[in-house]
């Protein structure tokens, strides 16, 4: 049996959620066109697990974030605009469908926003160190990040199997 499609309507949550993305993904663009004269010609390209910097090279290096960001935005963007091709952790039906994919279509929204949020917060660390401003990401970075990026999934798959019916 073939999934239904169905045309779905965003809720304010949803709008907030995609402005903010693409605002942060325009600051992720934005910030290294403003400050690219200003870095010195090498910076950090690698943080270890503590967020201090273990790598350095070009300061060319800086545009590697915002284009991963631009084609992974782009992509989660258009992909959540698929809903009955995702996978679900329960049947879909034409009884649960609408529930399910909204459910689903929020979680990648706010995977999205994170994402880039995520990039932003790296590209501003970065270009702030190689300026002496600022050093590395900080210890808490890497737990910080795993817990925000689990923390959709668990709600997302709690409210699928809940909502399975």
């Amino acid at each position: 049996m073939s999934r239904p499609k169905i045309d779905l309507e965003k809720d304010a949550f949803d709008w907030v959620i995609e402005i903010l993305g693409f605002l942060l993904l325009g600051a992720l663009i934005i910030f290294p066109l403003y400050l690219y004269k200003t870095l010195p010609e090498r910076i950090s390209i690698h943080y270890n697990a503590l967020g201090e910097a273990d790598s350095f090279s070009s300061k060319n290096t800086i545009w590697i974030l915002p284009a991963i960001g631009v084609v992974m935005f782009v992509g989660l963007t258009i992909l959540n605009r698929f809903p009955h091709i995702f996978n679900y952790p329960t049947e879909i039906t034409e009884k649960n469908a609408a529930s399910q994919y909204h459910n689903a279509t929020k979680l990648i929204r706010v995977l999205n926003l994170l994402i880039v949020g995520t990039f932003f917060y790296i590209s501003i660390q970065t270009m702030l160190g190689a300026r002496n401003e600022d050093i590395g990401l900080g210890s808490w970075f890497l737990p910080v990040f795993f817990v925000a990026i689990l923390a959709p999934v668990i709600c997302y798959i709690y409210r699928a199997i809940k909502t399975k019916a």
